[in-house]
């Protein structure tokens, strides 16, 4: 995650977007050709692979539109990365675009962190990667991941060591 992004805002923005309405917004045709640019940089920086779908074909440009909408200093950077881009930026080849990415890693890390971050959120707090990648919630009221039982010989060797503070007297 980026500095400027800390947990508590992540899972602010993640519970907020759990609970919008599932209607995606609307695309204008202003902004059509940001899509563009947006869709073709997701998915360099997850493409699909194996059974794993590319980060666009979940939904990450729609993410990304929604949580970008409501927060002016997300947009702004996300807005840098586009037009650093450029409007051609899709019709390059993938080896260009990934070149594109890595030199705005360098030349703008924050906007380019907030993009990456985002994909990140929106690719892996899809229900559909979950049951991809085997990530299962518990039944019941408390929809929260599934936990392994406590297995106290995994504290075996720690106990063995000594202790790493000092006695105040």
């Amino acid at each position: 995650m980026s500095d400027d992004l800390t947990r508590r805002k992540f899972l602010g923005t993640a519970a907020a977007i759990v609970l919008v309405p599932v209607d995606a917004p609307r695309v204008s045709q202003e902004t059509a050709a940001d899509r563009r640019i947006l869709r073709a940089a997701v998915d360099r920086i997850i493409p699909a692979q194996g059974k794993m779908p590319a980060a666009s074909s979940i939904g990450a440009v729609d993410y990304i539109v929604s949580v970008t909408s409501r927060h002016r200093d997300l947009r702004e950077r996300v807005d840098n990365v586009a037009a650093a881009l450029g409007a051609g930026f899709g019709d390059r080849p993938e080896a260009a675009q990934i070149g594109a990415l890595a030199q705005m890693e360098k030349t703008d890390p924050l906007s380019f962190g907030t993009l990456r971050d985002l994909v990140y959120e929106a690719y892996y707090t899809s229900p559909r990667v979950w049951a991809l990648i085997g990530y299962e919630f518990r039944a019941g009221s408390r929809k929260t991941a599934r936990l392994e039982d406590f297995n106290p010989a995994l504290l075996a060797r720690v106990k063995q060591l000594p202790p790493l503070y000092r006695d105040a007297e």
